[in-house]
Protein backbone atom coordinates (compact mmCIF):
# COMPACT_ATOMS: atom_id res chain seq x y z
CA UNK A 1 0.00 0.00 0.00
CA UNK A 2 1.39 3.61 -0.58
CA UNK A 3 -0.01 7.14 0.17
CA UNK A 4 1.64 10.56 -0.79
CA UNK A 5 1.92 13.34 2.42
CA UNK A 6 2.75 17.00 2.15
CA UNK A 7 6.12 17.61 0.25
CA UNK A 8 6.00 14.65 -2.83
CA UNK A 9 7.13 11.82 -0.33
CA UNK A 10 5.46 8.60 -0.38
CA UNK A 11 5.26 6.28 2.39
CA UNK A 12 5.25 2.54 1.24
CA UNK A 13 5.06 -0.75 3.38
CA UNK A 14 6.16 -2.80 0.23
CA UNK A 15 8.69 -0.89 -2.43
CA UNK A 16 11.87 -0.39 -2.39
CA UNK A 17 12.64 -0.97 1.03
CA UNK A 18 10.66 -3.65 1.18
CA UNK A 19 12.84 -5.32 -1.93
CA UNK A 20 16.73 -4.53 -0.59
CA UNK A 21 15.43 -6.16 2.58
CA UNK A 22 14.02 -9.25 0.91
CA UNK A 23 17.84 -9.85 -0.89
CA UNK A 24 20.28 -8.72 1.25
CA UNK A 25 18.39 -9.38 4.63
CA UNK A 26 16.84 -7.51 7.64
CA UNK A 27 20.58 -5.56 8.10
CA UNK A 28 20.58 -4.17 4.46
CA UNK A 29 21.20 -0.90 5.67
CA UNK A 30 21.93 -0.71 9.30
CA UNK A 31 25.80 0.43 9.56
CA UNK A 32 28.58 -0.73 9.10
CA UNK A 33 27.68 -2.77 6.63
CA UNK A 34 31.26 -4.51 6.20
CA UNK A 35 30.59 -5.99 10.27
CA UNK A 36 27.40 -6.95 9.78
CA UNK A 37 27.66 -9.25 6.88
CA UNK A 38 29.55 -11.77 4.49
CA UNK A 39 30.98 -11.85 2.30
CA UNK A 40 31.63 -7.94 2.54
CA UNK A 41 34.92 -5.53 1.34
CA UNK A 42 35.70 -2.64 3.05
CA UNK A 43 37.80 -0.02 0.44
CA UNK A 44 40.42 3.15 1.76
CA UNK A 45 38.91 6.19 -0.31
CA UNK A 46 40.86 9.45 0.48
CA UNK A 47 44.53 10.00 0.47
CA UNK A 48 46.58 12.70 0.41
CA UNK A 49 48.25 15.52 2.05
CA UNK A 50 45.55 18.60 1.47
CA UNK A 51 42.00 18.40 1.33
CA UNK A 52 41.74 18.48 -2.30
CA UNK A 53 43.71 15.65 -3.11
CA UNK A 54 41.63 13.98 0.01
CA UNK A 55 38.56 14.74 -2.06
CA UNK A 56 39.52 13.91 -5.62
CA UNK A 57 41.01 10.42 -4.22
CA UNK A 58 37.92 9.14 -2.68
CA UNK A 59 36.07 10.28 -5.70
CA UNK A 60 38.32 8.77 -8.29
CA UNK A 61 38.42 5.59 -6.26
CA UNK A 62 34.64 5.28 -5.66
CA UNK A 63 33.60 5.87 -8.99
CA UNK A 64 36.06 3.02 -10.07
CA UNK A 65 34.81 0.56 -7.70
CA UNK A 66 31.66 1.58 -8.24
CA UNK A 67 31.74 1.92 -12.03
CA UNK A 68 32.74 -1.61 -11.77
CA UNK A 69 30.84 -3.08 -9.37
CA UNK A 70 27.25 -1.89 -11.14
CA UNK A 71 28.34 -2.52 -14.88
CA UNK A 72 25.47 -2.71 -17.11
CA UNK A 73 23.05 -1.21 -14.36
CA UNK A 74 21.20 2.01 -15.98
CA UNK A 75 19.45 2.49 -13.00
CA UNK A 76 20.33 1.67 -9.12
CA UNK A 77 18.64 2.45 -5.45
CA UNK A 78 19.71 5.27 -3.66
CA UNK A 79 18.78 5.19 0.11
CA UNK A 80 19.47 8.99 1.90
CA UNK A 81 19.43 8.38 5.70
CA UNK A 82 18.71 12.12 6.27
CA UNK A 83 19.12 14.69 9.40
CA UNK A 84 18.50 18.23 10.85
CA UNK A 85 21.25 19.52 12.90
CA UNK A 86 19.87 23.01 13.09
CA UNK A 87 16.61 22.32 15.28
CA UNK A 88 16.26 21.05 18.40
CA UNK A 89 12.46 19.82 17.58
CA UNK A 90 11.88 16.83 15.51
CA UNK A 91 11.25 17.55 12.04
CA UNK A 92 8.22 15.86 10.15
CA UNK A 93 9.77 13.70 7.01
CA UNK A 94 8.55 16.25 4.40
CA UNK A 95 10.34 19.11 5.77
CA UNK A 96 13.71 17.16 5.92
CA UNK A 97 12.72 15.75 2.16
CA UNK A 98 12.23 19.99 1.35
CA UNK A 99 15.32 20.23 2.69
CA UNK A 100 17.19 17.08 1.02
CA UNK A 101 15.26 17.90 -2.66
CA UNK A 102 16.89 21.20 -2.29
CA UNK A 103 20.46 19.98 -1.83
CA UNK A 104 20.06 17.07 -4.31
CA UNK A 105 19.08 19.87 -7.05
CA UNK A 106 21.90 22.30 -5.76
CA UNK A 107 24.47 19.29 -7.14
CA UNK A 108 22.52 18.46 -10.01
CA UNK A 109 20.52 15.64 -9.07
CA UNK A 110 16.29 15.96 -9.40
CA UNK A 111 14.70 13.08 -7.88
CA UNK A 112 11.29 11.81 -7.67
CA UNK A 113 9.07 11.61 -5.11
CA UNK A 114 10.81 9.44 -3.08
CA UNK A 115 9.40 6.36 -1.02
CA UNK A 116 10.37 7.10 3.24
CA UNK A 117 10.79 4.78 5.79
CA UNK A 118 11.40 4.80 9.34
CA UNK A 119 13.83 2.56 11.01
CA UNK A 120 15.19 1.97 14.55
CA UNK A 121 18.45 0.61 14.70
CA UNK A 122 19.39 -0.73 18.33
CA UNK A 123 22.24 1.44 20.07
CA UNK A 124 21.72 4.19 17.00
CA UNK A 125 19.83 6.53 19.19
CA UNK A 126 16.75 7.33 17.63
CA UNK A 127 13.88 6.34 14.57
CA UNK A 128 16.15 6.75 11.74
CA UNK A 129 14.47 8.55 8.75
CA UNK A 130 14.97 7.58 4.78
CA UNK A 131 14.56 8.43 1.71
CA UNK A 132 14.75 5.91 -1.55
CA UNK A 133 14.55 6.78 -5.00
CA UNK A 134 15.71 5.36 -8.65
CA UNK A 135 18.81 6.54 -9.76
CA UNK A 136 20.01 6.67 -13.16
CA UNK A 137 24.02 5.81 -13.09
CA UNK A 138 25.24 8.48 -14.76
CA UNK A 139 24.26 10.76 -11.81
CA UNK A 140 26.43 8.59 -9.29
CA UNK A 141 29.14 11.28 -9.69
CA UNK A 142 27.12 13.84 -8.56
CA UNK A 143 25.91 11.98 -5.59
CA UNK A 144 29.50 11.37 -4.66
CA UNK A 145 30.51 15.06 -4.59
CA UNK A 146 27.30 15.42 -2.25
CA UNK A 147 28.38 13.16 0.27
CA UNK A 148 31.95 13.63 0.23
CA UNK A 149 32.02 17.41 0.48
CA UNK A 150 29.94 17.21 3.35
CA UNK A 151 32.77 15.26 4.87
CA UNK A 152 35.70 17.86 4.08
CA UNK A 153 33.96 21.05 4.84
CA UNK A 154 33.04 21.82 1.06
CA UNK A 155 29.76 23.11 -0.98
CA UNK A 156 27.70 22.41 -2.23
CA UNK A 157 27.18 19.35 0.06
CA UNK A 158 24.87 16.78 1.24
CA UNK A 159 23.38 15.85 4.76
CA UNK A 160 22.93 12.42 4.58
CA UNK A 161 24.56 9.02 4.08
CA UNK A 162 24.03 7.04 1.02
CA UNK A 163 23.59 3.47 0.18
CA UNK A 164 23.74 2.53 -3.17
CA UNK A 165 22.38 -0.95 -4.30
CA UNK A 166 21.14 -2.97 -7.42
CA UNK A 167 18.65 -5.67 -6.40
CA UNK A 168 18.94 -7.41 -9.83
CA UNK A 169 22.79 -7.47 -9.69
CA UNK A 170 22.93 -8.61 -5.41
CA UNK A 171 25.32 -5.57 -4.73
CA UNK A 172 24.66 -3.14 -2.41
CA UNK A 173 27.84 -0.34 -1.34
CA UNK A 174 27.58 2.60 1.29
CA UNK A 175 30.45 4.89 0.53
CA UNK A 176 29.99 6.25 4.57
CA UNK A 177 32.20 9.06 4.25
CA UNK A 178 35.00 10.31 2.13
CA UNK A 179 37.31 7.63 3.79
CA UNK A 180 35.97 4.17 3.04
CA UNK A 181 33.13 2.63 1.32
CA UNK A 182 31.42 -1.24 2.52
CA UNK A 183 30.24 -3.05 -0.54
CA UNK A 184 28.18 -6.58 0.32
CA UNK A 185 26.51 -8.79 -2.03
CA UNK A 186 24.29 -11.96 -2.15
CA UNK A 187 27.27 -14.01 -4.43
CA UNK A 188 30.89 -14.34 -3.23
CA UNK A 189 32.14 -14.60 -6.80
CA UNK A 190 30.80 -11.00 -7.38
CA UNK A 191 32.70 -9.60 -5.09
CA UNK A 192 35.22 -11.99 -5.47
CA UNK A 193 36.27 -9.92 -8.62
CA UNK A 194 36.09 -6.48 -6.94
CA UNK A 195 38.48 -7.74 -4.31
CA UNK A 196 40.71 -9.13 -6.77
CA UNK A 197 40.31 -6.38 -9.09
CA UNK A 198 40.87 -3.23 -6.14
CA UNK A 199 42.83 -5.00 -4.14
CA UNK A 200 45.00 -2.23 -3.68
CA UNK A 201 42.45 0.11 -2.95
CA UNK A 202 41.08 -2.35 0.42
CA UNK A 203 41.50 -1.46 4.24
CA UNK A 204 44.16 -3.05 5.45
CA UNK A 205 43.08 -2.87 9.32
CA UNK A 206 40.63 -5.35 7.64
CA UNK A 207 42.37 -7.16 5.34
CA UNK A 208 42.66 -10.33 7.30
CA UNK A 209 38.64 -10.76 7.41
CA UNK A 210 38.27 -10.54 3.84
CA UNK A 211 41.06 -12.62 3.33
CA UNK A 212 38.81 -15.12 4.87
CA UNK A 213 36.05 -14.48 3.10
CA UNK A 214 37.43 -14.71 -0.23
CA UNK A 215 39.90 -17.63 0.16
CA UNK A 216 39.53 -20.52 -2.27
CA UNK A 217 36.97 -22.87 -0.47
CA UNK A 218 36.96 -26.26 0.06
CA UNK A 219 34.11 -28.60 -2.02
CA UNK A 220 32.32 -28.88 1.40
CA UNK A 221 32.37 -25.07 1.92
CA UNK A 222 31.63 -24.02 -1.81
CA UNK A 223 28.03 -23.90 -1.60
CA UNK A 224 27.73 -21.72 1.66
CA UNK A 225 30.36 -19.28 0.28
CA UNK A 226 28.22 -18.23 -3.17
CA UNK A 227 24.82 -18.17 -0.57
CA UNK A 228 25.92 -16.70 2.65
CA UNK A 229 23.97 -15.76 5.74
CA UNK A 230 23.33 -12.58 5.68
CA UNK A 231 23.30 -12.47 10.00
CA UNK A 232 24.77 -9.48 11.28
CA UNK A 233 27.86 -10.43 13.21
CA UNK A 234 29.72 -8.67 15.62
Amino acid sequence: MSGEVAGGVRQFEAGQFAALERVFGPNALVPPLFYRHSPALRFELSGGETQIAQFLQAIDRARAILGSAFAGAETLTAVLEVWDDTSDAAPQPEQLWQKTEAALRNIGVCPPAPEQAMRQWGGEGGPKTLFAFPLPSIHLPELLWGIFARDLGLQPALDARLTLASAELGLLACPYDDRGMDVIGIDAARLAGLYTSFDGWLLDHDRARMAGMFSSPGPADEADSVHPHPAARP
